[in-house]
């Protein structure tokens, strides 16, 4: 009796696939709350963009004093009930009014990249 077995199946994580995305579009990523993370099975990820203004400064005593070289603009989440997220339906949290038209962009893109419904709200002035 001979068992013909199926090959293996590789699938990425939703959150994987979406990181990649954003990084190509020279974005970083982060976890929930905007701390620089690795590519990995999430609920979420969080939007991070580049911040060229931020360097190190230095203040009055001459000691350097570090500044974020990101901001966190935003979080996709793709599991969430309060949200009502899932892996087609999925909600973008947008912080800050001047990141709006952006991430409306970024949005559109991934929703035809990803062939989801995404759901954009202003959270944070």
């Amino acid at each position: 009796m001979s068992h013909e077995t199926e090959p293996a199946i590789y699938q990425e994580a939703l959150s994987i696939k979406v990181g990649k995305f954003l990084i190509k579009k020279g974005l970083d990523i982060s976890d929930s709350i905007g701390e620089i993370c690795w590519l990995e099975e999430r609920k979420c990820i969080g939007v991070l963009r580049k911040n060229p203004t931020n360097s190190p400064l230095k203040n009055l005593l001459g000691r350097l004093k570090l500044c974020s070289q990101h901001e966190f603009i935003g979080l996709i989440l793709f599991k969430s009930s309060e949200r009502c997220a899932d892996e087609q339906n999925w909600f973008f949290e947008v912080y800050g009014r001047k990141h709006v038209e952006f991430l409306k962009q970024l949005a559109d893109e991934m929703v035809s990249a990803f062939n989801v419904k995404i759901k954009l709200c202003l959270i944070r002035e």
